[in-house]
């Protein structure tokens, strides 16, 4: 026996009673119904994924590295995770995707579009994803964004580390520091020239020896001392390295097929059928059981 639930019309402020109809009875009653809507569903659903083109992807990784000269094993990885995120997000930049392009030899219209950087996790990967109509574009699409991502990044980073050691070299310490070097260096030249002249017994050789040897440990204690010439090589060391991890990616489907799509529809479009009757039969039982208590009330009243 069905439950019956009891409701009460707000709109009449009367109480009236009727039998809201199960789910189980909306099925039984009207299971074929339900099926062909759903089945109607489900063939204009694959249809229209059939028409639709296909969409395929393909990713390409890259890997920032530091080298581990330029700190401990915790700060280069901190370091190229950082920039990994920074990274992520030139994949679809306007000079990237103009790399690309020029690459493939294709317009750029709606390119960036069809490109995505996303970093793997906190880690120093970047994933590039790309879209096209084929497994083949998509893949040409992905690797040539990836070489162009790795040459920007490349060139960008350099351009600021000649821009900071041209910096560091033009202080008046640096110019200093390298005209000592330079000074100490021609003497050590001249020296050398002076002993391998000859002959050994000379006093100028004796001389040079003297000379040469207090010249070395001179330019010693100016290089030790140079510690903006120190600045420049850690900063020239500390560029990140950038390195293509899959170069050709392989290119695959990223939707469904129309089959799989239609069954899907099927079995959505049952319920979803089964819920809207459900529904529809309630109300306008609701509404019926309302008009007849309204009616009764008028004819009370009169």
């Amino acid at each position: 026996m069905a439950i019956e639930e009891q409701n009460v019309s707000v709109e009449t402020g009367r109480g009236s009673s009727h039998a809201r109809m199960p789910h189980a009875s909306v099925l039984f009653r009207y299971w074929i119904g339900l099926v062909v809507a759903a089945v109607v569903i489900a063939v204009v659903t694959t249809v229209v994924a059939a028409v639709l083109p296909a969409s395929y992807s393909a990713t390409s990784s890259i890997a920032v590295t530091f080298p581990s000269s330029v700190g401990s094993q915790l700060d280069t990885s901190n370091g190229a995770n950082a920039v990994a995120s920074q990274v992520a997000g030139l994949a679809n930049s306007a000079p990237v995707i103009a790399s690309a392009a020029n690459t493939l030899g294709i317009s750029t219209d709606g390119l960036s579009g069809r490109v995505a950087g996303v970093q793997a996790g906190t880690s120093n990967l970047v994933n590039i994803t790309a879209t096209g109509t084929s497994a083949t574009s998509a893949a040409q699409l992905a690797a040539a964004d990836a070489q162009a991502l790795k040459g920007y990044v490349v060139a960008t980073y350099a351009k600021q580390a000649a821009v900071g050691s041209a910096r560091l070299q033009a202080t008046p310490s640096q110019v200093l520091a390298k005209g000592q070097i330079a000074q100490a260096q021609a003497a050590i030249a001249a020296d050398e020239a002076i002993i391998k002249a000859g002959p050994a017994s000379s006093p100028a050789v004796a001389n040079a020896l003297t000379d040469l040897t207090s010249q070395r440990q001179l330019l010693g204690t100016l290089i030790v001392n140079d510690h903006s010439t120190q600045q420049v090589d850690n900063l020239l060391l500390g560029l990140p390295s950038v390195n293509i991890v899959n170069g050709n990616p392989a290119g695959g489907s990223s939707t469904l097929s129309a089959i799989a799509v239609g069954l899907i529809a099927l079995i959505v479009g049952f319920f979803v059928a089964w819920e809207v009757l459900y529904l529809f039969l309630n109300g306008k039982r609701a509404y019926e059981a309302d008009n007849q208590v309204g009616g009764r009330a008028a004819g009370g009243d009169a």
